[in-house]
């Protein structure tokens, strides 16, 4: 779940497709549970934040990390998330952005 079902997201039960990037995490201390000052932390954002590490959703338990901007991870990929169907978009080999021949589907990797 993306947890992005929350009151002002513009993503809707109507939302056709999403693209998501995504890349294995390599270590864990650049990823930070970002916690409110009620939970012990000092991250004070808009809701659906609500600061406890989890993303504010309607009944679902979506765990939220934030990471400082970083150069995009070699092996980074771009999928496209659609009602129907998934699609891999392409791969970051540390310079450009590689595409599948035509017809390549989503890629399990790992």
């Amino acid at each position: 779940m993306f947890g992005l079902g929350y009151h002002g997201s513009d993503f809707s039960p109507e939302t056709e497709e999403i693209y998501m990037l995504r890349w294995r995490a390599v270590g864990t201390e650049a990823y930070r549970v970002p916690y409110s000052p009620e939970h012990g932390g000092d991250w004070v954002l808009a809701p659906p934040f609500a600061g406890n590490g989890f993303a504010g959703s309607d009944g679902q338990v979506v765990g939220e990390y934030f990471t400082d901007p970083i150069p995009v991870p070699v092996g980074a990929e771009i999928h496209r998330i659609g009602i129907d169907s998934s699609d891999f978009i392409a791969r970051y080999d540390g310079q450009v952005w590689l595409r599948p021949e035509e017809g390549s589907k989503l890629c399990a990797t790992g």
